[in-house]
């Protein structure tokens, strides 16, 4: 797809609760969605399940960060010939993929989601205050810059944010401008620019987080109906940069 990116209205919450301990401890529910529908257009070889693939899965969960974002062996690796083998193995694949299945299956909103495209927050956004925490929050949207990241993998979740640092960012949103080019702004990217804070108005006013993906088809979890959270969206809004498919 070359780097489509997405931005979804999340629980946190849960995932931080329910999810990811079930990571550590909830061989059941792993295994479940490791045999679901939906599973071979995400996992790799999901006939394959082995106990050991699972168990791997909770081993590696259980050395993560706290805010199951990181694994100290990520870093110790990055400097080795084989960090990228090691980075793209099944072992982790497996930790992604059904991260992101149950994720979107439980606690967070394939569709619709807020368009970020390729690199559309780098190109349509300044910032009028220098290393503010609007910047340094749409930043930690678009990456996962720790030397120990377990996120991304060529595809699925990158990073996100909790309800309260949503409700930070949008209080800080007045120093987010529109870039201008050549001293000109774009009207579409005034739009963008609009869309992206009435979008987390409405995390906001839900209590929700943001979850940020790439490259991803999310019609897999329209197919099945797996929408966990109702939303309320305003009307008023023509909502160019909110997409259904």
């Amino acid at each position: 797809m070359g780097q489509w990116n997405s931005l979804h209205l999340f629980d946190e919450k849960k995932f931080r609760e329910v999810i990811v301990p079930a990571f550590r401890q909830d061989a059941a529910l792993l295994k479940s969605y490791f045999c679901s529908k939906t599973a071979p257009a995400l996992i790799e070889s999901p006939e394959t399940l082995t106990e050991e693939r699972i168990k791997a899965v909770m081993t590696f969960a259980a050395g993560m960060s706290d805010d199951f974002r990181n694994h100290p062996e990520i870093a110790k690796r990055i400097e080795q010939d084989d960090f990228s083998a090691y980075y793209h193995s099944l072992e982790l694949n497996d930790l992604r993929s059904l991260l992101f299945l149950i994720v979107f299956s439980e606690c967070a909103v394939p569709l619709p989601y807020f368009r970020l495209g390729y690199r559309l927050l780098i190109k349509n956004l300044a910032y009028s205050s220098p290393e503010s925490q609007a910047e340094t929050l749409i930043q930690k949207i678009q990456f996962n810059a720790d030397r120990s990241g377990v996120f991304p993998g060529e595809e699925g979740i990158v990073n996100w944010l909790s309800a309260n640092e949503v409700k930070k960012l949008l209080g800080d949103f007045e120093v987010v401008k529109p870039k201008p080019s050549h001293g000109i702004v774009n009207p579409l990217i005034n739009t963008y620019v609009s869309e992206l804070k009435a979008f987390l108005s409405v995390a906001a006013s839900h209590e929700l987080g943001l979850v940020s993906c790439v490259d991803i088809d999310f019609e897999i979890f329209a197919k099945q109906n797996s929408q966990q959270i109702e939303i309320t969206w305003p009307a008023n809004l023509p909502w160019k940069n909110l997409l259904s498919s």
